[in-house]
């Protein structure tokens, strides 16, 4: 509380580091830096940035750096083969579609046979599809599950933690 008093504190939570008011006079302000910018080291810098202070960024950004590296190297070697996982969705995606075609198939074998059972044996026959109508039918499904496994996917993020650590080593910053 004394501090809010004091300095202008920032609304995200982070490490705050305060200078003794015994030091210049107390005349410091509280200034939002990022560690990238503590990390650079710049002539005109050097006069508003302490050694101790260069010393502890190393620090943070080396605790930092490790973590972040042992995240990454497990999630890599916890990664599933790319060709495996690529099989793995499309199947379900196939899955996905038969299981959609198999529901019209039971709906569509019902209305038959309520059909048959009012009708005679004559009209059932006619009912009954052509093989060409059948082929159609297979053609057109066929053209179906290809463009499902066509459409683009939307970019998810599974792991937060590990593209969190990849966007930390992002020395571009272009994602």
């Amino acid at each position: 509380l004394a501090l809010e008093r004091h300095f202008t504190l920032p609304s995200e939570t982070g490490i705050l580091i305060y200078p003794n008011r015994t030091a210049k006079s107390g005349k410091f302000d509280c200034k939002i830096v990022t560690l990238n910018t503590l990390l650079d080291y710049r002539i005109e810098e050097n006069k508003e940035h302490s050694f101790e202070l260069a010393i502890l960024a190393e620090c943070i950004n080396e605790m930092l750096d490790r973590s972040l590296a042992f995240g990454i190297y497990k999630a890599l070697h916890c990664a599933i083969d790319k060709d495996s996982e690529k099989k793995r969705r499309e199947e379900a995606k196939l899955a996905e579609i038969v299981a959609a075609e198999g529901k019209f198939q039971v709906f569509e074998a019902e209305i038959r046979y309520f059909s048959l059972e009012a009708t005679t044996e004559g009209a059932a026959e006619k009912i009954e599809k052509t093989d060409e109508q059948k082929k159609k039918e297979e053609e057109k499904r066929d053209e179906e599950r290809k463009k499902a496994l066509a459409e683009p996917r939307k970019s998810i993020v599974v792991d937060r933690v590990v593209y969190q650590a990849f966007a930390h080593f992002d020395q571009n910053q272009c994602g």
